[in-house]
């Protein structure tokens, strides 16, 4: 489930920041693009639940590579999905990912907001239940 709302995020914040940027590439392409640069993480998963069963704890560095490797080749087809889905230069893509980063950072900062919010609208009401009880 984290897997797939971190996609459904990637996907929407993806659109919105491109659609701002004028990015060619419509909801529909980016989602595909995006699980298409997750194949690398899938792969490895599978190998690692293979590998974890069959290694010595010794051997862990070789699981680790296989992960490090699939980080690496995920973060490059995401990066080149986005380039030539919304035909973007390598910069413009940079933007378009540093504007992304900064959407979630503010989304971010609006959930801890509403958060402290519900927890101060709370400890009134407890307060005040706790003043005319007493």
């Amino acid at each position: 489930l984290p897997t797939v709302g971190m996609l459904i995020l990637w996907v929407i914040i993806n659109w919105a920041v491109c659609t701002l940027l004028e990015g060619k590439g419509k909801l529909r392409h980016i989602f595909v693009v995006s699980c298409y640069a997750l194949l690398p993480k899938l792969i490895s998963t599978v190998l690692m639940l293979v590998f974890s069963y069959t290694l010595l704890p010794d051997e862990s560095g070789i699981i680790d590579v296989i992960l490090t490797v699939s980080d690496i080749w995920f973060y490059l087809l995401i990066f080149l999905g986005t380039m030539s889905v919304h035909e973007f230069t390598f910069a413009r893509t940079i933007l378009t990912l540093l504007g992304m980063a900064l959407s979630v950072f503010i989304l971010l900062m609006i959930l801890i907001l509403f958060q402290d919010f519900y927890s101060f609208l709370v400890s009134v009401f407890k307060e005040i239940a706790l003043r005319l009880k007493g």
